[in-house]
């Protein structure tokens, strides 16, 4: 059996041609890794957005939660939406419930990658 070092010495044993090939190589794998760091950026891009628009909403929902639940909800989904929350409709739910109420608002999105998708 050929070991390793012997199999890449007859491989670049002739030279003519080796830049080439191991230039291109590098290339290949410099675009992939633009590739990969670009599409892991726009996806934190994402989710720091919807992430914004979601605190947004919660906040406007809490403060109208003493008057009604329902209101908060309402008053939540229209901030998200005014945040340019570019999701699904956001899940809001509410509990008006003294001393201890909460407001949760979620939403999921589905991102386009530019390079993986």
């Amino acid at each position: 059996m050929m070991s390793v070092k012997r199999l890449l010495y007859g491989l670049f044993r002739e030279q003519k041609g080796t830049a080439l090939v191991l230039v291109s190589a590098g290339m290949v794998a410099l675009l992939g890794f633009v590739a990969l760091v670009t599409d892991i950026g726009v996806l934190a891009l994402n989710k720091q957005k919807i992430a914004n628009a979601l605190d947004a909403a919660a906040l406007a929902g809490a403060q109208e939660l003493p008057v009604s639940s329902v209101q908060a909800c309402t008053t939540a989904v229209n901030y998200a939406l005014l945040n340019e929350c570019n999701a699904d409709p956001p899940l809001v739910s509410a509990y008006n419930g003294r001393p201890n109420s909460k407001i949760t608002v979620s939403a999921t999105k589905e991102v386009d990658f530019t390079f993986a998708g």
